[in-house]
């Protein structure tokens, strides 16, 4: 018998200790009601179930947005019920005026009311709001400002993507640097690839020179510099000049040409430098491999155009020609836009003022269309053909490699001009299809730009290309910068601000400068408000929602002072000239416009039809909203169940089996009294050894 080590006593005591310690942890179970109270008690499960707590509460989080998102609209159409019972009201007083029932006094009254009732339509407007932000005025509304991605004027949309262009760099760069940066990462070396793989054609061995100047009074975002033979009697394409280009710069407007660093497509919405550079290095391509000094204008700067899409500056162009936004109106810009293609002759080009960068736009999409209509691979085997064949003329090419669609330059034009007449055939003849979701003098943005390789042009086989994407800049924030990123060309960089854009640099003289650049594209219209509701648990699981403006103005019910608008079927009513027709914005008096003018039979009854289309246009805004709010209840019954189910599966991970729980215990408690015991006779033990001792 040993008295110095009682190995049973040891043995229970440490039994006692493992089965004290399962008591321990089947009690926290059973007081929490969890089976995973510490990583401890299972790692794998921990990490499982936090994951999955965080998107039960993502998705708890986003069934209240959604029902924020309903209760927002809600509060907008309810607005828009009350404008159109307005409207109604007013069409009413007009049948009314119409009639010659009615003396001169009667119609003054009726004018009244309906300058009243304007009023009050720009009074809902104003003060409609859902927590402090205005729903129905377009103060959030962003423009799109007077240019394209190849115009000059400077853009006015405040927003574009936040990425900084070079975040990691200690010092601040100037803006100059920030375009020799975005050069040399992205915009040179994706602009020849778009340019080979839109139209089959890359330059090899060619020196350019890259200049940046700043000269606001100059209307140019940036344009190619080169030199042709010059040949007097040459009246193909630019007159007086032959060949391929020589002495080549690629010269950027600093001054249309900013803030490179708002994002890494340089610019803003929907002026993207990268756009800009891909217009002028398909110039550069083309000029380096065909006979560019024979080329008409109206191809190079279509094909140029189409290298990036130019659906936003044709749409509004558009809009604007066709003085509205009704479907006769739009007809009507269409028409006015191939119009002004003329003959197709240098001559007919309009300074590269509005529409002929537009004209030479869908000209060229007509082209690339019958092209392939015939059997044949659009607009690339024609830049193919003139590149294989490099002292062609477009007359050659058209000739030789259109399949058969066209025999000449004049066959061209005169076909495009008598096939596209309206929106229908524009879109059945070109391909051209532009997000016309006009409400309230608003445009929706454009899903797919138009370009060669896009979801359009490729007649649904390409991507969409944004006016964001259709550059991507894939390699990233932090692509390298690379001296010499063009393939086909060897570049000069700036060592300053070069000062270029205007002047003549010294070149022999047999040689003429040609400069293919762009200008401006003239007003356009705006972009409705867009807000976004975060309607999943995770990152960009948005739905985008907007609000056209509906003020009296933008519904087409007010105007300036004596001015006119065109109503759905091409009537002209008249604006009130007379203080009884001024109109408020219903918050105060001052006046910002004036009503439908009903004060004579032949304007009230034009006004008929004003007052419709503007029910219309009320309408079908409320179908757009309620469309969205069943949209959002259906989320929100998908969010539900998927909370539920997911609250499910975490419950089987984390949470405690009480029953199991109870039983463990149990058991353990049994086994502590069992333990307690044996414990306690085991430290009887060494006593019997004092049994020896007497």
């Amino acid at each position: 018998m040993r008295i110095n080590n009682n190995i049973s006593a040891l043995n229970s005591h440490n039994i006692m200790k493992v089965t004290s310690s399962q008591v321990a942890k089947a009690t926290e179970k059973m007081a929490s009601g969890l089976r995973i109270n510490s990583a401890g008690d299972d790692a794998a499960g921990l990490a499982i179930s936090q994951k999955m707590r965080a998107q039960i509460r993502g998705l708890a989080q986003a069934s209240k947005n959604a029902q924020d998102g309903i209760s927002l609209i809600q509060t907008a159409e309810g607005a828009l019920q009350e404008s159109g019972d307005i409207l109604q009201r007013m069409r009413e007083l007009s049948v009314q005026a119409a009639s010659d029932t009615n003396v001169e006094q009667d119609r003054e009254s009726i004018q009244k009311e309906i300058t009243q009732l304007t009023s009050e339509i720009n009074r809902i407007a104003n003060t409609t709001e859902f927590n402090t932000r205005k729903l129905l005025n377009g103060s959030n509304a962003t423009s799109s400002g007077g240019t394209l991605p190849t115009s000059p004027s400077n853009p006015t949309n405040p927003t574009s993507p936040s990425t900084p262009t070079n975040p990691t760099s200690p010092v601040a760069l100037s803006e100059e640097e920030k375009i020799v940066v975005n050069l040399k990462k992205w915009w040179l070396d994706e602009a020849e690839q778009i340019v080979k793989d839109s139209f089959g054609i890359s330059a090899s061995g060619i020196n350019m020179d890259i200049k940046i100047f700043d000269d606001p009074s100059n209307p140019a975002a940036a344009f190619v510099r080169a030199s042709y033979t010059s040949d007097p009697l040459d009246t193909i394409g630019a007159i007086g000049i032959t060949g391929k280009g020589s002495n080549l710069s690629l010269e950027i407007n600093l001054a249309h040409a900013k803030p490179v660093g708002a994002s890494i497509s340089g610019g803003d919405y929907y002026q993207y430098v990268d756009r800009v550079i891909t217009h002028e290095i398909t110039h550069a391509v083309m000029t380096s491999t065909m006979n560019f000094g024979d080329m008409p204008i109206w191809f190079v700067e279509g094909v140029a155009e189409f290298s990036h899409g130019a659906d936003e500056r044709l749409k509004n162009n558009i809009a604007n020609l066709g003085n509205g936004i009704s479907p006769a109106q739009l007809d009507s810009g269409v028409k006015a836009v191939v119009d002004s293609i003329g003959t197709g002759s240098e001559g007919d080009w309009n300074a590269g003022n509005p529409p002929s960068y537009s004209a030479a736009y869908l000209s060229v999409r007509y082209l690339d269309a019958e092209i392939k209509a015939n059997g044949g691979n659009g607009i690339r085997d024609l830049t193919e053909y003139l590149a294989t064949n490099d002292t062609a003329t477009l007359d050659d090419a058209l000739t030789n490699a259109s399949s058969g669609a066209f025999t000449d330059q004049v066959d061209w034009i005169s076909s495009f001009k008598n096939d596209v007449t309206d929106m229908a055939s524009m879109e059945a003849k070109t391909g051209v299809k532009l997000d016309t979701g006009i409400v309230g003098g608003t445009f929706e943005p454009e899903e797919d730009t138009g370009s060669v390789l896009g979801f359009d042009a490729t007649g649904g086989t390409g991507p969409k290309k944004t006016a964001e994407s259709v550059v991507p800049e894939a390699a990233g924030i932090n692509a390298p910068e690379i001296e010499q990123p063009m393939d086909g060309f060897t570049l000069s960089w700036p060592s300053s601000l070069s000062g270029g854009g205007s002047g003549s640099p010294l070149v022999a003289a047999n040689k003429v400068e040609r400069l293919t650049g762009v200008l401006n594209s003239g007003p356009v219209q705006s972009e409705p408000t867009h807000l976004k509701l975060q309607i999943g648990a995770n990152a960009k699981q948005t739905m985008s929602i907007y609000f056209n403006d509906m003020q009296a103005e933008n519904i087409g019910i007010s105007g300036s002072k004596g001015g006119t608008i065109t109503s759905s079927s091409g009537q002209v009513a008249r604006f009130s000239t007379v203080e009884s027709g001024a109109v408020t914005n219903g918050v105060d008096d001052a006046v910002i416009g004036y009503a439908i003018d009903v004060t004579d039979a032949e304007n009230a009854t034009v006004a008929i039809e004003i007052f419709s289309d503007a029910i219309n246009e009320v309408s079908s805004e409320r179908s757009r909203l309620g469309a969205y709010q069943n949209r959002l209840e259906h989320s929100i019954k998908n969010l539900e169940v998927s909370e539920e189910n997911l609250k499910a599966a975490e419950s089987r991970i984390a949470d405690a089996d009480i029953a199991k729980i109870s039983m463990i215990f149990t058991k353990e408690n049994i086994k502590m009294q069992a333990v307690q015991s044996m414990l306690a006779q085991s430290n009887q033990q060494p006593q019997a050894v004092l049994q020896l001792l007497r």
